[in-house]
C-alpha cells in the first residue's frame, strides 16, 4: 500500500548536529523501512531573505523557494521535525513556508496545494521534548491549507536519544515514531489515491 508513497522530510534547524536534523534523519529511515519513499532535505539548500512585500515586488519569489514549493507539490506528504525555540517552532520554518505560500512560488494556484498531508514531530534536549512547539506548528500548517495529521511525536532528552545508526534508542520513542509514520503513510496514500 505504501510502496509508492513519497514523503518530503526536513528539519526546522540547519545547525550542524541539530537534534531536529537527527530526528528528520530517523524519520526518513522509518519511512523507508515501512515501504515509503523518503526525500530528506535541508532548508540550508533553500535560502531566502526574511519575507518583505517590497522585496517580493521588486525581485519576485526566490528561485530556491520556487524549487522547494515544487518539491512540496511533488510529494504525497511532508513531515517537519521542529526544535522548540522559546516554546515555539523556528523562524526558519515560518519564513520559508511564508515564502512558499506566495503566488509567485508556483505556476499553479494556490502555490501550496490545499489538502497536502503534513505531519509534525519535535525534539528538544529537555524533559518535554518540544511539545509546546507542536500545536503551534500544526495550527500554522492548517492555516496554510495542509491536511495535518493528528499523530505527533515529541522526543525528549534528544541529545541522548539517537544511536550510532541514526535511529531512536529508547523503545517508547522508537515505537512512537513507528506509529506516527505508519498512520502518516496511510493518510498520504489515501490522499494520493483519492
Amino acid at each position: 500500500m505504501t510502496d509508492k508513497t513519497s514523503i518530503l522530510i526536513f528539519a526546522g534547524s540547519t545547525r550542524q548536529d541539530a537534534l531536529s536534523g537527527k530526528l528528520a534523519h530517523a524519520v526518513s529511515l522509518e519511512v523507508a523501512g515501512q515501504g515509503g519513499v523518503p526525500k530528506l532535505i535541508s532548508l540550508k539548500d533553500f535560502p531566502a531573505p526574511i519575507y518583505n512585500g517590497d522585496d517580493e515586488a521588486e525581485n519576485g519569489v526566490p528561485q530556491t523557494i520556487q524549487d522547494l514549493t515544487a518539491l512540496i507539490r511533488g510529494h504525497d506528504g511532508v513531515i517537519i521535525a521542529t526544535p522548540e525555540y522559546n516554546g515555539f517552532f523556528t523562524p526558519l520554518i515560518k519564513n520559508t513556508l511564508d515564502w512558499c505560500s506566495r503566488p509567485g512560488a508556483s505556476t499553479q494556484s494556490p502555490a501550496l496545494p490545499r489538502g497536502k498531508p503534513a505531519c509534525v514531530v519535535a525534539s528538544a534536549p529537555g524533559a518535554i521534548g518540544g511539545i509546546r512547539a507542536i500545536p503551534r506548528l500544526r495550527d500554522y500548517l492548517s492555516e496554510l491549507g495542509f491536511l495535518v495529521s493528528p499523530e505527533v511525536l515529541s522526543v525528549s532528552k534528544a541529545g541522548d536519544a539517537f544511536g550510532d545508526d541514526g535511529r531512536l534508542q529508547v523503545e517508547a520513542q522508537a515505537d512512537g515514531l513507528k506509529r506516527v509514520v505508519t498512520k502518516f503513510l496511510e493518510l498520504s496514500t489515501r490522499a494520493r489515491t483519492s
